[in-house]
């Protein structure tokens, strides 16, 4: 009887050793992890031999993973090890823009915000299964800038797609759009039109002509901007527009305190002209109903200036 409970007994310890070898041996063969998903552009098909289309890198050996500047819509995502479903190297988890991963657990499910896509660097931990989503960072970057040529100032953007400044101080030189402060391509923008337009990729930077302060939008999915004076800025026409009511269901109001307003345009985040108003008066009416809710930008152009103002639709 001893000696049956020894046998069975020794069984089950060869069986442990065994699983933990495999454990093990699998743990040292994983060569790349993935996202996965409907909102990283679609599941993998399971065609054989199908190399999963989003790869993340690892410079310490396999420790840590990262993809930058990965465009995500709303959706399911996952990480998933060597292009493979197999276990334990496919991990969903329960919050999204950070979180542990799960093995084998739901997808998480992809915020892109309210411009439809939206950016994201993304870093795994293979160990501790700790991730994060982060949005892109855009700077400003050039000689007008307060960084000149050796600190980026950074924009600020709450969906990851459109990013800001205000009242930031620029001197007479050059301003370039770029991305996670390096000049890899295609994420460094130029241009020569202010104060409105779209940015050129790798083009020379935008000739910043006066000292003073400034209010910039970029979008980084169209790469449309705007680069335009504070009105409040001493050294500036200090006509003041004003916007009621905002948010609005039906309509904007808007108002000039000295001059004329010559024109107003209606863009969405895309830059797409949806309104256009040339009534020359110090008072304009335009219409929002119709209009999605979301956010919305007002150029507005007197005969010495313009400027933008940021528009919510209910």
């Amino acid at each position: 009887m001893n000696n049956l409970k020894t046998k069975i007994m020794n069984k089950k310890l060869l069986l442990f050793v065994i699983c933990l070898m495999t454990i093990s041996f699998a743990n040292a063969q994983i060569t790349s992890i993935a996202i996965v998903g409907d909102g990283a552009g679609g599941w993998p098909t399971g065609a054989v031999g199908e190399v999963d289309a989003h790869q993340m890198t690892t410079v310490d050996g396999g420790l840590h993973w990262t993809i930058n500047n990965l465009v995500l819509t709303n959706g399911a995502v996952k990480f998933r090890g060597n292009n493979s479903w197999a276990l334990p190297y496919n991990w969903g988890g329960s919050t999204f823009l950070s979180g542990t991963g799960i093995v084998d657990g739901a997808a998480m499910t992809s915020v892109a915000g309210i411009y439809n896509v939206s950016s994201y660097n993304i870093s795994f931990n293979k160990t501790t299964l700790a991730y994060s989503f982060a949005f892109q960072v855009i700077s400003i970057f050039g000689d007008a800038t307060p960084g000149a040529w050796t600190t980026d100032t950074d924009m600020t953007t709450v969906d990851g797609n459109n990013y800001t400044l205000s009242n930031v101080a620029l001197v007479p030189g050059a301003l370039k759009f770029r991305g996670d402060h390096s000049w890899t391509l295609p994420y460094n923008w130029g241009g020569t039109v202010l104060p409105s337009g779209t940015a050129v990729v790798d083009a020379n930077g935008f000739s910043i002509p006066t000292a003073g302060n400034y209010n910039i939008n970029f979008n980084v999915t169209t790469a449309a901007y705007t680069i335009t004076s504070s009105l409040a800025t001493k050294g500036f026409n200090t006509s003041t527009f004003s916007v009621y009511p905002n948010p609005a269901q039906n309509s904007w109001n808007f108002s000039s305190s000295n001059e004329n307003i010559e024109s107003i345009q209606i863009v969405d985040v895309l830059g797409k002209t949806i309104r256009s108003s040339f009534s020359k008066s110090n008072f304009v009416t335009v219409d929002a109903s119709g209009l999605n809710s979301g956010i919305y930008f007002a150029k507005i152009a007197t005969a010495s200036e313009t400027s933008t103002l940021k528009l919510i639709k209910d």
